[in-house]
């Protein structure tokens, strides 16, 4: 009952703000019709798994459940799960973006407690940024969707090109009290869409 009521209440947090439905942990490929071109669906999955204490993403990647038994798996309808009543949950969020011009963008990240979002160079996990790109440390915290509170939460310009897709990953752990996390750019016209809707993005479906 409790694991249920949990469920729920993910869904609803979201859902209000940018929308999302709830999939089954054994059906990985359970999407709806895409208007991608590869064939994925518009969104971002989104991972959490419960009951771990602490602020710090160490402590989601040390539990004996990650990477491969998430307490649920949600599709996002922007990058962004707002702020909800519960504690000590850790989260990732992958997928792809999909820039519409070529030019330089800037990202930003909202979150409680640390907060990290990698950019891969192409489409691909193994051309994640070693370093997060945007970040907030275990020790910060902003409300949901304060974007410049902390420097580290504004990335360098980044240089995309319209037609290509690239692999992102966004890791974020919440201790006490409760937190969300969310990203957002600004395009090379200026631009901004925070959270980044998912106009912008495609489902990774990997393991």
């Amino acid at each position: 009952m409790k694991k249920m009521w949990f469920h729920a209440l993910l869904c609803v947090g979201v859902s209000y703000v940018a929308g999302c439905r709830l999939l089954a942990q054994s059906r990985h490929s359970d999407l709806l019709a895409t208007d991608r071109n590869d064939g994925r669906s518009p969104g971002a999955i989104a991972e959490v798994w419960t009951q771990i204490s602490g602020d710090q993403i160490s402590q989601l990647l040390a539990s004996k459940d990650f990477p491969s038994k998430p307490t649920t798996r949600t599709l996002l309808n922007s990058l962004a799960i707002p702020r909800k009543n519960i504690e000590n949950y850790g989260t990732r969020i992958r997928g792809y973006i999909h820039p519409a011009r070529t030019g330089h963008y800037i990202f930003h990240i909202s979150g409680d407690n640390e907060s990290q979002f990698f950019l891969s160079s192409d489409d691909k996990p193994t051309g994640l940024s070693k370093e997060p790109i945007a970040f907030l440390s275990d020790k910060e915290w902003t409300s949901d969707y304060e974007w410049e509170k902390f420097p580290g939460q504004v990335s360098k310009p980044i240089r995309l090109i319209s037609g290509h897709r690239y692999f992102f990953e966004v890791l974020h752990k919440n201790g006490r009290n409760d937190g969300g996390v969310a990203v957002g750019w600004q395009q090379p016209d200026g631009l901004r869409n925070r959270p980044i809707p998912d106009t912008y993005l495609s489902t990774f479906d990997g393991r």
